[in-house]
């Protein structure tokens, strides 16, 4: 009779995956763009969300603050 040992195969499994995202993560590069119209109410969201996200000063994380969309953004999106 083939006994299995599903808690060993789950804690093994778990072992590796948390081995290997703090690796993977070293190569992500994020870019959170916040944009809206801080003059106007819930507009405003993106740019205050940005600015809290940029205080937090994450590694690999990049943060931009703008009013609107432009197709100078296309270059640091790609």
């Amino acid at each position: 009779m083939l006994a299995i040992d599903i808690q060993s195969g789950l804690s093994e499994a778990w072992e590796r995956i948390i081995t290997f995202v703090p690796k993977f993560l070293g190569f992500l590069a994020i870019l959170v763009i916040g944009y809206g119209n801080e003059l106007r109410g819930d507009d405003g969201l993106g740019p205050q969300l940005a600015c809290a996200i940029e205080q937090w000063r994450l590694p690999g994380v990049t943060v931009m603050r703008r009013h609107q969309l432009t197709p100078e953004l296309a270059d640091p999106i790609s």
